[in-house]
């Protein structure tokens, strides 16, 4: 399940002093819905992951070694080309739902990049000074051009609850809560692959029986 606007709110609160003045120093898109910051801050370099999977849509530092692709995605270059180098100003929570905004100070003046993390529909999306979109993740058709506007605030959807699902992972961490949560998704994608596998072989198995 992806993070809840209470667990943004928090792992947001958490990072955000850590973030706030650091330099964007690079940029990767390991997998197609996941961005990977390494941002340079006094006395230490933080890589912040933001996912925009459906099952998964989160934000929260990493210390996983991601495999890169040979050629960056569009919008990593895009990102790359127009977001690389510029100083954090402020990242905060939207109208307490699940948007994380980065208020950024790039070469070509001040702009954001907002993080939906809003499940099925979760974007990355660029803005400039003005609040209008320069590019998003998507691709969304029309959307390039217009000024953002926030989607209105959801309803939770059935399931999902804001109790701390985290806390009893948390380890000794500068940074606990977010260390809990990459632990989590991360433990959540080795049982997916082994499923998949067991899934895989199950299905062999009974096609050779058939025969």
């Amino acid at each position: 399940m992806a993070l809840t606007a209470t667990e943004i709110a928090k792992v947001t609160g958490e990072l955000a002093p850590a973030l706030a003045g650091g330099w964007i120093q690079k940029i990767y898109q390991p997998m197609d819905r996941t961005l990977v910051l390494e941002i340079r801050a006094p006395g230490r370099t933080h890589r912040l992951l933001i996912s925009c999977y459906r099952e998964a849509a989160r934000l929260h530092f990493t210390t996983e070694a991601f495999q890169n692709p040979p050629t960056p995605p569009p919008f990593c270059q895009f990102l790359r080309a127009h977001l690389q180098g510029a100083r954090i100003d402020q990242i905060e929570q939207i109208q307490g739902d699940r948007i994380v905004q980065l208020a950024l100070t790039a070469k070509e003046g001040p702009c954001r990049l907002i993080a939906e993390l809003t499940g099925k529909t979760s974007n990355l999306l660029v803005l400039d000074e003005a609040g209008q979109i320069r590019r998003d993740l998507n691709g969304v058709k029309g959307l390039v051009g217009q000024l953002y506007v926030p989607p209105t605030h959801q309803q939770r959807e059935r399931g999902a609850t804001d109790h701390a699902r985290f806390s009893q992972d948390i380890p000794e961490s500068p940074f606990p809560l977010s260390a809990a949560i990459e632990a989590h998704y991360h433990k959540a994608a080795a049982a997916s692959i082994v499923e998949r596998a067991r899934t895989a072989k199950a299905g062999k198995l009974r096609k050779s029986i058939k025969k």
